[in-house]
């Protein structure tokens, strides 16, 4: 193409000799005759994407300048914004839609070298090199991954596939840099864009010796989708990875441990190369920036009147990229009703998870008795609920090996049902080397929701500090029981309980109340010496485990998930020196933790090194990494290919 230009030459009368561009509406005149735009569509397009490109560059925009319609802008600046301008006119006018002009306009940098971009003025065409290679889904992936934020959030993977594949569609990407000039030992660039600014479709590229099905021509999604002609929504999920689902009642865990799982679950998928939706029923800026970050999707449930928040999850959302989901995710009886309906009603032949986090059985005779509430028929019914809708889904999959024996007992007796899948969280850590105990008063803290103080073993971390106190010498440092979690407007009565429960005056109580403040959180646990889960019964006990993976030794209850996992994975002596038997008996169960508690603040410096071989073992053993391939494999052998073997309710 002898007739382009670069963007520096054609911009040459508007630049000083300090490298400004001047920019008024004569000199915008003049420079859309150049570009050999008459008056008409053609101009007219080209002037308004190049006007909305050069306000969102300024401060205020050029029409609102009220006697001074004149600005200076730093030439390279100007010709960026003139660069994507001309290429979005480009793709817009090859038939290109779907996508927002202004994030198109602040995408082309990314997708294009905007510096290199070159204008045939007679032939009204536009060269560019692309950025990076765009011939597979992985390629497409790296280059939306290094998108500033704001701009993924406008703009989601698979709508940068569904461009990517209408660029490919309108004939306009070649190989190499094609007619840019390119300086002696620069690479060939990954592409080439030819387009057209006339109106109707862009021109082709010159496919006299490449076909535009040829691998070495045509920029494609993946091996299998080379050929133009092939919609996007004709693509497998093998080839586009599977698009998952997930139901959540909230994304930061204001109500605890399900929501807190969730949260990582859907990081480890997306890190495994899903495309996660996360459906909550409302999301803050800040939930949906911290989600982003993670590469997950919240999607806002449709509102309708009279709903409540539960009730806005059995809404048909609006996935975006416009395809179905692959799979849907559910918890207990939280979301698990409405993740049914999603997939019974809304998305039809979709495979459902149900997730286990509890066993009302176990937990609810623990809790404190309240007047005309027969907590038995509670848990029956809870438990016949989670059975119910376990045995629908596509597989149960429980947290923790508690749970998993379980519920593995209890389906083994449905005819027809497969086994459940088990799901044992991440020990991923924060740390890259040991904790040092802090110097001063030894804290020993008990975190979660007390209000079920009964489950919480609350009352024997009482008895078992005041025992420990008693054993400690007076010239001792001091201990101070720190409590986090409790309702609001019941501090004052926990207080007092914990106290008489204690037995010991000179025992420091500090009692908060329940908080999601992750900072606030983070600094209780750098400064506690010992964190205690004496859970009578507990699913899991995943404050135990975030303890345990930032270097804080913890005396975990044997009666939980988390103290059955330990067990597996670490050395039998380690095992026992940090999970603990209750067996609801205050005579055994006292001096049995009182002296592991006495044991672990005498000796806080080994205490601390093993807390580090804890942590070193179990980051090693299990990874939220670990977890989600074990999830994917278990519903798909291999990985690869999409979910399968829906089953009907029950």
């Amino acid at each position: 193409m002898s007739d382009a230009v670069d963007l520096l030459s054609l911009t040459a009368f508007m630049t000083s000799a300090d490298g400004q561009v001047t920019v008024d509406e004569a000199r915008i005149a003049r420079l859309l005759e150049d570009l050999g735009l008459a008056e008409g569509a053609e101009r007219a397009h080209l002037d308004r994407i190049f006007r909305l490109a050069l306000d969102d560059l300024l401060d205020e925009p050029l029409s609102l300048r009220v006697g001074r319609r004149q600005v200076r802008i730093p030439g390279q600046r100007f010709r960026s914004v003139l660069a994507s301008a001309l290429l979005v006119t480009a793709l817009e006018r090859a038939g290109v839609h779907g996508v927002a002009d202004l994030v198109l306009v602040a995408l082309a940098p990314f997708l294009f070298d905007v510096e290199q971009v070159r204008v045939d003025t007679k032939e009204h065409v536009v060269l560019a090199a692309l950025q990076a290679r765009l011939e597979a889904r992985q390629e497409i992936r790296l280059l939306w991954e290094g998108l500033p934020a704001h701009l993924r959030h406008e703009l989601d993977f698979d709508e940068l596939v569904e461009l990517v594949t209408s660029m490919e569609k309108t004939g306009g990407l070649g190989p190499g840099n094609g007619d840019l000039p390119t300086a002696p030992g620069v690479p060939t660039a990954p592409g080439l864009f030819r387009g057209s600014l006339r109106s109707g479709t862009g021109e082709p590229a010159d496919t006299t010796a490449t076909g535009p099905e040829s691998p070495a021509f045509v920029s494609g999604i993946d091996a299998a989708a080379h050929s133009a002609s092939v919609p996007r929504a004709s693509l497998t999920t093998a080839e586009r990875g599977w698009r998952v689902l997930v139901l959540a009642d909230e994304w930061f865990p204001a109500e605890g441990g399900i929501s807190a799982l969730n949260q990582s679950l859907c990081r480890a998928l997306a890190e495994a190369g899903r495309e996660v939706f996360c459906l909550v029923p409302s999301a803050s800026a800040e939930e949906i920036a911290n989600a982003d970050r993670s590469r997950v999707h919240l999607v806002l449930a449709p509102s309708f009147p009279g709903a409540t928040e539960r009730d806005r999850l059995m809404r048909k959302p609006v996935l975006p990229g416009g395809l179905p989901p692959d799979l849907i995710i559910g918890h207990s009886r939280v979301t698990g009703p409405a993740a049914l309906f999603q997939a019974e009603e809304n998305f039809p032949g979709t495979p459902r998870l149900h997730f286990v986090h509890m066993w009302a059985d176990d937990t609810d005779r623990h809790k404190r008795k309240t007047r005309g509430l027969d907590l038995y028929a509670r848990a029956d019914d809870r438990n016949w609920t989670e059975l119910k809708l376990g045995r629908g889904a596509t597989r149960l999959v429980a947290v923790g090996p508690r749970l998993y024996d379980y519920y593995r007992q209890e389906m083994s007796v449905l005819p027809g049902v497969p086994q459940p899948l088990r799901l044992d969280p991440g020990f991923d850590s924060p740390l890259s080397g040991p904790r040092e105990p802090v110097e001063g008063p030894l804290r020993v803290l008990l975190t979660g929701r007390l209000e079920d103080d009964g489950v919480k073993g609350l009352d024997l971390a009482a008895r078992a500090v005041g025992h420990a106190v008693g054993l400690r010498d007076p010239d001792e440092p001091e201990v101070w029981l720190m409590l986090r979690g409790a309702t609001p407007g019941q501090a004052e009565r926990l207080d007092r309980a914990i106290r008489k429960w204690a037995g010991q005056p000179s025992l420091n109580v500090v009692v908060r109340n329940f908080s999601t403040d992750r900072e606030r959180l983070e600094h209780e646990l750098r400064l506690a010496s010992l964190v205690l889960m004496p859970s009578r019964a507990d699913g899991f006990g995943l404050v135990g485990l975030e303890a345990i993976v930032r270097g804080v030794p913890v005396l975990i209850s044997r009666r939980s998930g988390l103290g059955q996992l330990l067990r597996e994975y670490l050395p039998a002596e380690d095992a026992a020196r940090i999970v603990i038997p209750v067996q609801d008996d205050p005579r055994l169960d006292v001096p049995r933790w009182g002296s592991a508690v006495a044991a672990v603040l005498h000796r806080r410096k080994a205490a601390f090194a093993d807390a580090e071989t804890v942590r070193t073992i179990m980051a090693e053993k299990r990874t939220w990494a670990m977890a989600a391939a074990e999830l994917i494999n278990g519903l798909a052998p291999g990985g690869d290919g999409p979910p399968t073997g829906r089953r009907p309710t029950v």
